[in-house]
């Protein structure tokens, strides 16, 4: 577990997770490419991480956020260069069409220039993979991605308790049966071997987490 001194907690040769406090973002690097799934909320934290792990933020390649709640986007400024993806569904949570909490509270565009990504669509970065596959119901244009086939990173779309896939507390959701609908729809992935969360940490038994969810 990373803490203040330590942010970086390194899953395996390619994947290194940045615990920035309540929230985690993830960076996905081969020989050639490096990129990030989210960004945090506090660009100077997300810095500490990448200096822990001995890379420059300026050689990020690319960024994929899950959605547009600030804890995912706030740290997108340490990113000056790269190229940000997010789902095109989103864009009605951050242009005022669809209001996030209460029909008062609007989430804000992050303060770089956004690539929209569809349902299924994949990106190629170098010689990764990035598959997107769309999981309303946190927000409703939340989005998971699938890396180089077999890493699943889900954002908000669901917790991990105990090893198992949960959803998150009602009130943080837009749509709860719509969430409930996502998981499931995860649950019928085919060889995921690593599930990645935002706020619950990871786990290596993709079958295990799902279980009761098919």
């Amino acid at each position: 577990m990373g803490t203040n001194k330590q942010i970086v907690e390194k899953v395996n040769g390619n994947i290194a997770r940045l615990n920035l406090g309540f929230v985690s973002m993830y960076v996905f690097r081969d020989d050639s490419s490096t990129i990030c799934i989210d960004a945090g909320f506090n660009p100077r934290k997300v810095r500490s991480g990448f200096a822990e792990l001995e890379l420059d933020v300026n050689k990020v390649d690319a960024v994929f956020l899950t959605h547009s709640d600030r804890d995912h986007t706030g740290g997108i400024t340490a990113f000056p260069k790269t190229k940000v993806f997010i789902s095109s569904e989103e864009e009605q949570m951050m242009d005022g069409r669809k209001a996030r909490f209460l029909n008062v509270v609007h989430s804000k565009k992050p303060q770089c220039e956004l690539t929209y990504m569809k349902d299924g669509e994949t990106v190629k970065v170098g010689e990764i993979s990035v598959k997107a596959v769309d999981t309303p119901g946190h927000t409703l244009g939340s989005m998971s991605f699938i890396v180089n086939g077999g890493y699943l990173f889900v954002g908000d779309a669901l917790n991990l308790k105990d090893g198992g896939a949960v959803m998150d507390r009602a009130f943080l959701q837009m749509d709860r049966s719509l969430q409930e609908a996502s998981i499931r729809k995860l649950a019928r992935l085919e060889k995921i071997s690593m599930l990645f969360t935002a706020h619950t940490g990871f786990t290596d038994d993709f079958e295990k987490a799902m279980d009761g969810w098919r």
